[in-house]
């Protein structure tokens, strides 16, 4: 995205996708230009797991799966399927790690708790109980000698009351972890029976729990010495019993088999345990495998494993005779699958991308076929970016770009190498384009926003922003933002649905609009004013393979079509960008193109043309790269040396891509790579830039393989006045 006005002409921006509240900001001082120093403005941060731990369970009033996650902003958090849609709400926050989550359905009253362990040990078990529109939140076993490994949480049946299994040691003559099972009395009461283990033992660093829906009875499973072992609860009393030796646990659940529900135990490389009558009988799901968990279908003898052979994401599917595996992607972690009552296996899965971010996907089974959801992705900061200077002495470099993850447009600045940021719409509709301009000479920025219920103008104050709603723009897209240099009227051009639209602030709240054209454009318009006439120019792109760069001009009564550049079959025009030269009254266009070249090879261009006030110049190439890629050029003017800078992108489906600085000087350009081998987003527009009212140029991509909003600065402009090496900044 991109202003263009003769009160911000120093201003630009680029346009892509983005998430990540919590920023983690640094400046790492090594140089990817001579001039240039690397800044990251923000990036997917792990403040509590990022996902790490997650809980499925079935809702049992619907046979939907709900999901309790750890998102990156340290926040538990319950994803709610409705059948259609993920929906989600914040349970409780946390500044620490967590260790290990539980979810768990009442039947009766259909109301989930989430149980939680914290890296404060000391703190306890936390339990937090939905009731009606409220959450209670409640925790116990305090101050215990050792750590809690893991635990599960579940409904006791015919009581109704809440059960949790955990491994801890309250003996203060041995702190060796036993395994304990708690029972809920009354709010902020529980009684807690020690299951197993004695003074030396060690027993619980995995652990699950599940309960016989026939009988009621209360399983166990855990390590225990190194000893895969089960305990179960018959009226009051607990018997345990060793499955097998040197060999720990993974997950129980229940089959049914002969017409009984019979224990399924996962353990060891790739085996299953089960037990009818007799001795335990092991069967192997696959080697050389590491088992996640199991489910079985209550319908039948049908069961499936979720595992990880060889760095990868594996299934198998029992039939009732034999395993059959399949092979899912990628190694995921925290995998956790159920049935629900009628046969359909749900599952959650955990990716983690670099280290510390991940996303959370959902996935779904039936006989022959699996679907993969994505519930949420907290590893991508920096979508749809625009960036620009303040007109004034100060030279303030100012970004606006989108948090995908809550759906907010977050604006943040350069000050004394920081980049304090403010949330300008909370709505969780918020999302899509931003455009960042100065009427007015204004010191503060304006910021233009699409949110999925219209058109959003963000507005400075004294005590902050305010929102202006265009009325009627609900569905528009891909809006772009210029100043009337003679009214001061702040004018817009965006997209809906066939049309191309033109809107015109007369008044605050105020707004005219109309199409411009029943063209169907294929991107995103860019807009500009003539500086000899004053009216504005449009310019968008129409097709694809080919396609046509149209320009719409405006003499003062009706909108006037030209076709500025027309491809052949073989190519493709894309993400036009407009720039006025104050200097020459000249009006510049920058875009790209790409090219078959036959046989799966393609040229990829940076094209630039100048208009003399009555035609367009040829096009110029910029910069080309032999690869089926994109990009998208930010045309900006250099107020200080009168000469156009061209911030660009080439970004293919694969890692590689590089951000590119093009000056025309002397009547050629001059081409630097300012970054490559990183990972742009190929499906958007990939750069902001600015350049200040002196002449110093910054900019901002988003590299999709460190999760990354990235900028770029000369060190006069960092305004470092202490040496850190990182700011943590909290929402």
């Amino acid at each position: 995205m991109k202003e263009l006005s003769f009160f911000s002409k120093f201003g630009g921006c680029g346009k892509f996708f983005a998430l990540g509240s919590i920023l983690f900001l640094s400046l790492a001082l090594s140089a990817f230009a001579e001039s240039y120093n690397q800044v990251t403005i923000a990036e997917g941060f792990e403040k509590s797991g990022v996902g790490r731990e997650t809980a499925l369970a079935i809702q049992p009033h619907n046979g939907f799966p709900a999901i309790a996650a750890v998102t990156t902003e340290g926040e538990i958090t319950l994803f709610i399927y409705d059948g259609a849609l993920w929906n989600y709400e914040v349970v409780a926050e946390t500044d620490d790690l967590i260790y290990d989550i539980s979810l768990v359905y009442d039947p009766t009253t259909n109301e989930p708790t989430i149980v939680y362990i914290t890296s404060s040990f000391d703190s306890g078990i936390f339990v937090a109980m939905k009731s009606g529109n409220s959450w209670i939140h409640e925790n116990f076993a305090i101050s215990w000698d050792h750590p809690f490994f893991c635990m599960k949480a579940l409904i006791i049946p015919g009581s109704g009351k809440l059960g949790i299994a955990f491994s801890g040691s309250n003996d203060p003559s041995s702190s060796s972890p036993k395994i304990h099972f708690a029972e809920r009395n009354a709010p902020g009461s529980y009684s807690i029976v020690k299951v197993d283990g004695g003074q030396y033992d060690i027993a619980g660093q995995y652990l699950d729990a599940a309960v016989n829906p026939d009988t009621g009875e209360i399983g166990l499973t855990y390590d225990f010495n190194g000893d895969l072992r089960f305990a179960r609860r018959t009226g009051s009393s607990w018997f345990t019993e060793t499955v097998i030796s040197y060999c720990s646990s993974g997950s129980i659940t229940y089959a049914l088999k002969g017409g009984s529900k019979i224990p399924h135990i996962t353990g060891g490389y790739g085996t299953v345990y089960t037990k009818d009558t007799g001795s335990w009988v092991g069967e192997s799901v696959d080697t050389d495998c590491y088992l996640r968990d199991i489910a079985t279908d209550p319908l039948s003898d049908r069961a499936i494993a979720f595992y990880i052979k060889s760095d990868h994401f594996m299934l198998s599917r029992y039939d009732g005779v034999s395993w059959t595996p399949e092979t899912m992607g990628p190694s995921k972690t925290n995998s956790s699958i159920d049935f629900s009552p009628s046969g359909t296996a749900y599952g959650s899965m955990v990716e983690i991308l670099d280290g510390t971010n991940g996303t959370l996907e959902a996935f779904t089974y039936a006989p022959g076929s699996y679907t993969t959801t994505m519930v949420r992705d907290w590893a991508n900061p920096g979508f749809y970016p625009s960036a620009g200077f303040a007109p004034n002495a100060s030279a303030d470099f100012w970004l606006a770009y989108q948090d995908q993850a809550k759906k907010h447009p977050i604006l943040t600045h350069l000050e004394e190498g920081e980049f304090p940021k403010t949330i300008l719409d909370t709505s969780e509709n918020s999302g899509y384009d931003t455009s960042l301009f100065f009427p007015d000479g204004s010191a503060k920025p304006w910021v233009l926003f699409q949110r999925t219920d219209g058109l959003v103008l963000s507005i400075p104050g004294e005590s902050g922003y305010s929102e202006e709603i265009i009325p009627g723009s609900s569905g528009y897209s891909c809006p772009k933002v210029a100043v009337d240099p003679l009214s001061g009227e702040i004018c817009i051009v965006f997209r809906y649905i066939s049309q191309v639209w033109f809107a015109r602030r007369t008044a605050p709240n105020t707004w005219e609009s109309e199409a411009v054209s029943l063209l169907t454009p294929s991107g995103s318009p860019a807009i500009s004013f003539d500086p000899q006439t004053g009216y504005p120019r449009v310019l968008f792109i129409k097709g694809t393979f080919p396609s046509q760069l149209i320009e719409l001009q405006y003499d003062g009564s009706t909108w006037n079509s030209s076709i500025l550049d027309a491809s052949g079959d073989q190519e493709s025009y894309m993400f036009p960008t407009l720039e006025i030269d104050a200097f020459t009254s000249r009006t510049l266009a920058a875009y790209g193109k790409t090219s078959s070249l036959g046989s799966g090879n393609y040229i990829t261009e940076a094209l630039y043309r100048a208009h003399n006030g009555s035609s367009w110049s040829s096009p110029e190439i910029v910069d080309s790269i032999l690869l089926d890629a994109h990009t998208a050029p930010v045309l900006l003017m250099d107020p200080v040396n009168n000469i156009p800078w061209i911030f660009f992108g080439f970004a293919s489906n694969e890692m590689g891509d590089s951000v590119r600085l093009a000056k025309r000087e002397r009547g050629s350009w001059n081409v630097e790579i300012l970054r490559d081998e990183i990972d742009l987003d190929y499906n958007s527009p990939l750069v902001a830039g600015a350049i200040s009212p002196n002449g110093e140029g910054a900019f901002a991509a988003r590299d999709r393989q460190t999760h990354c909003l990235l900028g770029w600065l000369p060190d006069s402009l960092l305004g470092i006045s202490k040496v850190r090496a990182s700011w943590n900044l909290y929402e």
